[in-house]
């Protein structure tokens, strides 16, 4: 069994910004919606773009972003593909994210890739519209922002892929920003999240 990542190295890094400071800097909607077309499962889940409602306006219903760079090391104990283990540590960190919400009032989580809060997922070919709109978050891609740009602009940081590490780009979005004591429990529950199911 692989080990937990509190006993691994892992790169956690968290910034926090206005919105309009993250729509002035790295919004590209244009061109990430053009990249998002070249996936094989653009459109397949209901946090894809391309969305109805304008996204300026739904951003402005918050006034921070914050803002997380997470490179987690492949574990060469277990062999998966780099898709498998994106989504292995995905399932946890999108749990962590949206526990935590309640924490923040007035907070929404934004998950690194696609919504699969819905279990079993749900799918746009199941459904017309999301069944569970309540439970339905996106990620920073799927609102239009460049997860390069984020990573250059906040972090000083290249987006590379490679077999060593895989790199998540996640975060909320917030009515104010969250104290130093917060934010040293959020890290701390990211940091520690476990890649074993129990």
């Amino acid at each position: 069994m692989g080990k937990p990542l509190s006993e691994r190295t892992t790169m956690l890094f968290i910034h926090t910004t206005t919105v309009d400071h993250l729509l002035n800097t790295a919004w590209d909607l244009k061109q990430v919606e053009s990249d998002c077309m070249q996936c094989k499962n653009y459109d397949v889940h209901f946090s894809c773009p391309h969305h109805e409602f304008n996204i300026p306006d739904y951003l402005h219903q918050y006034q921070y972003a914050l803002i997380v760079s997470h490179a987690i090391p492949i574990d060469q104990a277990r062999p998966m593909t780099l898709d498998d283990t994106f989504y292995f540590h995905k399932k946890h960190l999108d749990r962590v994210l949206v526990h935590h919400e309640s924490d923040m009032p007035g907070s929404m989580a934004i998950l690194p890739g696609p919504c699969q809060n819905c279990q079993p997922a749900c799918e746009t070919s199941h459904f017309t519209v999301c069944p569970n709109p309540d439970l339905l978050r996106y990620s920073y891609e799927s609102l239009g922002f460049d997860v390069s740009t984020i990573l250059k602009v906040y972090f000083d940081k290249e987006l590379t892929f490679s077999n060593d590490q895989v790199q998540f780009v996640y975060g909320y979005l917030l009515q104010s920003p969250l104290s130093q004591q917060q934010l040293a429990d959020l890290k701390g529950q990211l940091n520690g999240e476990q890649t074993n199911d129990q």
